[in-house]
C-alpha cells in the first residue's frame, strides 16, 4: 500500500515535557484520517510536526516517501501539503480575490508578486483564484474585502485558499470550531465535494463531524495514540467511551 504520510517514532519534547511521545502512524493516499482527544493530548503538535512549523525531537516523517524529518515547512508544500488552523488564517484586509491569489502564488512559487498592485497582466492568475472562490460558494464580490465575511464565510475563504495551492496532502486543524449547525452542514458538504481524493489529516471534537467527514479515527492521549479504526470501532471502544466521548460532543 502507498502511504501519503508515515511516521515513525515521532517524538516532540518541550524541555522535560512530552508533547508528542513515539507516534507510529501510515496514513494511505487518498484516506481522511481524524485525530481525537482532549486538550493536549497533542494533536495540533502532531500537524505542526507533520507540516513542518515544528522541528521533531526524535523520530522520522515521510511524506509520498520522502523523508522529510528535518526538511523545511516550504520543502514539505513543495511536496503538497496544504495547512490550515485553529484560528482563521486569512488576510481581512485584502479583498477576496487577493487572498485565494496568495495560495496560487504560493503555489508558483512568485515570492515577488505584490497582491496590491493592480491586477493588469495577472489575468490567468485572477481566474483560477477565482474559480476555488466560486468552488466554495461564498456569495459575494470576489473585491470585497474579507473583513467583511461572517465567521463560517472566512472558514469557506481560508478552503479556497488551502486549496488554490493544490495540495495532495491536507492538514486541518478544528474547521468546524465555533460554527453554529447550518454554518457546519455548508463546510462539510465542501469538504466532502473538495477534498475527495486527498490525503486528510483533520483534528475534530465534533463526533457527527468525524463521522461525516473520516475513514479512520486515531485517538490521542497524553502525546500517544491510544486507539485507532474505523469512527464505528472508536466508538464501540471502552477505552475511548469512558474517557473521551462525554465531553467530545460540542453543546
Amino acid at each position: 500500500m502507498n502511504h501519503a504520510i508515515e511516521l515513525k517514532g515521532v517524538t516532540k519534547r518541550f524541555g522535560d515535557f512530552g508533547a508528542v511521545n513515539g507516534v507510529d502512524l501510515a496514513v494511505p493516499q487518498a484516506q481522511r484520517c481524524a485525530l481525537l482527544g482532549p486538550n493536549g493530548a497533542g494533536k495540533t503538535t502532531l500537524l505542526n510536526l507533520i507540516s513542518g512549523r515544528l522541528s521533531l525531537s526524535d523520530g522520522e516523517i515521510r511524506l509520498k516517501g520522502h523523508d522529510v524529518s528535518r526538511a523545511s515547512a516550504r520543502r514539505r508544500a513543495q511536496l503538497g501539503v496544504g495547512r490550515s488552523f485553529q484560528k482563521t488564517n486569512i488576510f481581512p484586509q485584502l479583498t477576496l480575490l487577493e487572498n485565494v491569489r496568495l495560495g496560487v502564488q504560493n503555489r508558483e512559487g512568485r515570492r515577488n508578486w505584490n497582491p496590491w498592485r493592480a491586477a493588469d497582466g495577472d489575468a490567468a492568475l485572477n481566474e483560477t483564484a477565482a474559480r476555488w472562490l466560486r468552488q466554495v460558494n461564498i456569495r459575494r464580490s470576489h473585491d470585497a474585502r474579507a473583513s467583511a465575511l461572517s465567521y463560517g464565510e472566512q472558514r469557506q475563504l481560508e478552503l479556497a485558499i488551502t486549496l488554490a495551492t493544490e495540495p495532495q496532502i491536507v492538514l486541518l486543524d478544528e474547521p468546524t470550531a465555533g460554527m453554529s449547525h447550518s454554518e457546519t452542514a455548508v463546510i462539510l458538504e465542501l469538504m466532502a465535494k473538495l477534498l475527495e481524493g486527498l490525503t486528510v489529516v483533520i483534528v475534530e471534537h465534533d463526533l457527527s463531524v468525524v463521522d461525516r467527514i473520516a475513514h479512520r479515527v486515531v485517538v490521542m492521549e497524553r502525546g500517544g495514540v491510544i486507539c485507532d479504526g474505523t469512527p464505528a470501532e472508536v466508538k464501540a471502544d471502552t477505552r475511548v467511551q469512558s474517557a473521551y466521548l462525554k465531553g467530545a460532543h460540542r453543546a
